[in-house]
């Protein structure tokens, strides 16, 4: 008999923007980065966010608590931190993404009551992201490889937002089911919903990989805030990205 995953998943934020170490990313160019500060890029920095999901029923609704890097919360009265919100959709599933650049999976929760999984939310269309992912595949050929300079240079039609390090359990069969419970949020806009979502298979753990149309859904340095929400086991998971610390070389890069 296979064991019944808990359909109560309670998410708890990891992250301050204070403890960023001092944005290597802005004083040096990525293929100068190191392997420490190529993973911090992937997995904690401005464009990506690890949370924990505590596998374990700790109430319906609870707020991320700060521990380490990744982004912090939003002011008081503005876009609410990471957390998970009761539903009523029976059922469903759960994903982890990323492709190859899935994050460490399982852990104990901030919550001290069950056992949970680590998670990272990324904007895997931002520019820093991909020349970190692309450091990491070609090391030294980052700027020469022509699959590298493609990767780099490639104009993306979607808001790329990667969820990754969920065990492959999680991963739902037939991933389109989620597509109409993931959207981004922002302050004053109506949500953007996702066109797809994908299951990426690779080194690690598969993941998903949610894409919201950018044509007609400008994003822009004024709405302060972001929020990326999608379901998990009947459970809305929330969390929000700070826009201002998310320009890049002058730019907002989402």
């Amino acid at each position: 008999m296979k064991r019944a995953i808990p359909a109560v998943l309670v998410v708890f934020g990891l992250g301050s923007a204070a403890l960023f170490a001092a944005d290597f990313w802005q004083k040096k160019k990525f293929p100068e980065w190191d392997e420490k500060e190529v993973h911090r890029m992937l997995f904690n920095s401005p464009w990506a966010h690890p949370i924990e999901l505590s596998l374990g029923s700790t109430g319906d609704r609870q707020r991320g608590r700060g521990r380490g890097g990744g982004g912090g919360g939003a002011p008081a009265g503005a876009v609410p931190g990471a957390e998970v919100r009761s539903t009523n959709i029976p059922g469903g599933g759960a994903g982890g993404g990323g492709g190859s650049w899935g994050g460490s999976g399982g852990g104990q929760s901030d919550a001290g009551s069950a056992p949970g999984v680590s998670v990272t939310i990324r904007f895997q269309s931002a520019l820093p992201v991909k020349q970190a992912i692309a450091k990491a595949r070609f090391g030294s050929e980052a700027l020469s490889s022509p699959e590298a300079v493609k990767l780099v240079s490639r104009e993306e039609p979607y808001y790329l937002v990667g969820v990754a390090g969920l065990p492959p359990q999680l991963i739902p069969e037939d991933p389109s089911t989620l597509k109409d419970k993931a959207v981004l949020k922002i302050k004053d806009k109506p949500p953007i919903p996702a066109q797809e979502v994908r299951v990426e298979r690779g080194r690690g753990l598969p993941g998903l990989l949610l894409l919201f149309p950018r044509a007609g859904h400008p994003i822009v340095l004024e709405d302060g805030w972001v929020e990326v929400q999608f379901e998990l086991r009947g459970k809305v998971v929330q969390r929000p990205f700070s826009l201002k610390d998310m320009v890049y070389q002058g730019k907002l890069e989402m």
